[in-house]
């Protein structure tokens, strides 16, 4: 007959804490950021209805899941984004154009807009004054620079003879084709955007650099207002993103969307705020 002696208190009390330890563990989830956006490829894109990855979409979800937040992001239209986000309905949108609606946490890095023409054009842009001369084609939900083109477009927006303004998800790539078919004489978009956009219609041959805003947009995560995590979240993520740089990590989320730090080259994109 086999002997079980009883435990002494000793040994219960440490079987029952090195049991408990999984358990507890386990019950214990990370606090989750409900993030939006439309698609916005490189900077946010999307595949099969999801939000799926880009440059902003990266460095956000990884730099707040370094600080213990799980992002559950969502592909709505911008200005539902928005709008949700001022409701309290989402904590958040993904680089969204500045608004004072909204709590902006700092910039996670800066993206440069151009103008573009057909090849066959001469014109080039040299200032907000020289847009007089032609038809400008832009998407109405977006920002471009937070100075003298979006006050420009602001300023013309019901002048269907100066201003083709475009909406909704397909907005991009449809006032792409509105420039080949000569709908309007210059389209302004932002560069990285304008040359995914080119390289997936095959139209590079076609259309030119026509010259670039000075002024850069800044890439923020817009949090709600009136919700008391709000700075607690845009903290996390100022600190995440210095993790993120401090590891390297940040340096290679910038070379596989083709996003430079230095403005002068191209990109139009740095990450200080």
């Amino acid at each position: 007959m086999n002997y079980h002696p009883v435990p002494s208190a000793l040994a219960l009390a440490l079987l029952l804490s090195s049991t408990a330890i999984p358990l507890s563990a386990h019950a214990v989830e990370a606090e989750v950021v409900r993030l939006a956006s439309d698609e916005w490829c490189p900077y946010v894109c999307a595949r099969d209805g999801k939000l799926e990855n880009g440059f902003v979409f990266d460095v956000v979800t990884r730099a707040l899941a370094s600080m213990g937040l799980r992002v559950d992001a969502r592909l709505l239209p911008l200005n539902r984004a928005m709008q949700q986000t001022v409701s309290g309905t989402l904590d958040g949108v993904f680089a969204p154009p500045e608004d004072s609606r909204l709590s902006p946490s700092r910039a996670i890095a800066y993206s440069r807009s151009c103008f573009y023409t057909s090849s066959k054009s001469t014109w080039s842009y040299r200032g907000v004054g020289s847009l007089n001369q032609v038809r400008l084609g832009a998407i109405g939900d977006y920002e471009y620079d937070n100075g003298e083109a979006d006050a420009y477009i602001q300023a013309h927006s019901a002048n269907r003879k100066v201003l083709d303004l475009s909406y909704g998800a397909n907005a991009g790539s449809i006032n792409v084709k509105k420039l080949l078919g000569g709908r309007f004489d210059v389209l302004i978009e932002h560069e990285l955007v304008m040359s995914r956009l080119i390289a997936d219609l095959k139209s590079s041959s076609e259309l030119r650099n026509a010259g670039c805003l000075e002024r850069a947009f800044a890439l923020r995560v817009g949090f709600a207002p009136n919700n008391p995590r709000s700075p607690v979240w845009a903290a996390a993520l100022s600190k995440g993103t210095e993790k993120l740089e401090k590891s390297g990590e940040l340096a290679q989320i910038r070379t596989r969307y083709g996003v430079r730090i230095d403005q002068a080259s191209g990109a139009g994109t740095k990450t200080q705020p």
